[in-house]
């Protein structure tokens, strides 16, 4: 099978542009068998796509407040570090290994989705 050939919804390969995964999302895809990474993009919002990454998730280093429009399942590292983030709503439902969400200097750390993140270990293993 190619890189990126569709099998039953699901994408393999890696996606590493914004209009990549537009793209991507606009064939129907529901899977991503690869890694997504937007870091860097200037992102100041996400839109809906593909439920499932397998791989790491990157949306570092953008003008993201929140995170309404993420993937529902991570199965590796999801990245939201160096954002402008207020809140972390739009979190994924799960996440494989890492949640790295430090450099947001305007999240409250005492936001009620971020608690609950942490207090439910999203991380499963």
């Amino acid at each position: 099978m190619l890189i990126g050939e569709k099998s039953r919804g699901v994408w393999y390969g890696d996606i590493d542009s914004w209009d990549h995964w537009l793209r991507v999302r606009d064939m129907g895809y529901d899977l991503i068998k690869g890694d997504v990474d937007f870091m860097h993009n200037g992102l100041t919002t996400l839109s809906g796509g593909p439920c499932w990454v397998a791989g790491n998730y990157w949306v570092a280093a953008n003008h993201l407040t929140d995170l309404i429009g993420s993937p529902r399942y991570v199965g590796g590292r999801f990245s939201c570090k160096n954002n402008r983030l207020v809140t972390v709503e739009g979190l994924p439902d799960r996440i494989g290994t890492d949640l790295l969400i430090g450099g947001n200097p305007d999240l409250n750390e005492n936001d009620p989705h971020l608690i609950m993140a942490y207090l439910t270990h999203r991380v499963s293993h």
